[in-house]
């Protein structure tokens, strides 16, 4: 699905966040909002996902059977293991749990750590742990998939590598944002970009024409 972002505005004690910015994330594209600390980046994603709901102008209503959201500071499940966290994704759906191991297994293998499903999940590397995480915003089978600095902490070839996997969810006919501050890996696998310059739309389009 189509997210469309329209004269949108945010004050925090009188401090402007987001200065009346219009942009769009593409229907079945990977997306990526980019831009310095204190550019606004976070700010747009918790709009979206409504945990900031003082604003003025309009964005598209995702309802909460529309997307899933990786923040970018979430605490580790406490005990579980790998594959416990991949099938929790399956929570609403009407699988039974002969199906559901079946299809965690493959997500565990798709994004190589089929090899971790035993192991604790706060024992694991953190480019490990987002992995994890994609797949458990996978098994939640929605269309759009929101991700907040996920790798802010992850060396640059594991970056890399997760962005080849973010090419292949996105055509499965998903939307994917991910907020990031790294401009170059973004320009190298995204195929549009949003690049906010305090609080302002400095660029949009492919990263190409950046």
């Amino acid at each position: 699905m189509n997210i469309d972002i329209n004269n949108l505005s945010v004050l925090f004690d009188d401090q402007i966040i987001l200065n009346n910015i219009s942009c769009h994330f593409p229907d079945g594209k990977f997306s990526c909002l980019v831009g310095e600390n204190g550019s606004g980046k976070s700010t747009l994603l918790r709009i979206l996902t409504k945990d900031i709901d003082k604003f003025q102008g309009s964005i598209t209503d995702l309802k909460s059977d529309d997307y899933s959201y990786i923040p970018q500071n979430i605490d580790d499940p406490e005990f579980l293991s790998v594959k416990e966290v991949v099938e929790l994704g399956f929570y609403q759906s009407k699988m039974n749990g002969k199906n559901i191991t079946l299809q965690s297994h493959q997500l565990l293998k798709r994004f190589d750590i089929e090899n971790l499903k035993s192991r604790r999940f706060s024992e694991i590397s953190m480019g490990q742990k987002q992995r994890v995480w994609l797949a458990f915003a996978l098994a939640q089978d929605k269309k759009v998939i929101l991700m907040d600095e996920p790798l802010a902490s992850v060396d640059i070839q594991s970056r890399k590598n997760f962005y080849s996997i973010l090419n292949t969810v996105s055509q499965e006919d998903r939307t994917l944002v991910l907020v990031t501050h790294d401009l170059e890996i973004a320009m190298e696998f995204c195929e549009h970009m949003v690049h906010l310059h305090q609080g302002a739309i400095s660029f949009e389009g492919p990263p190409k024409t950046f």
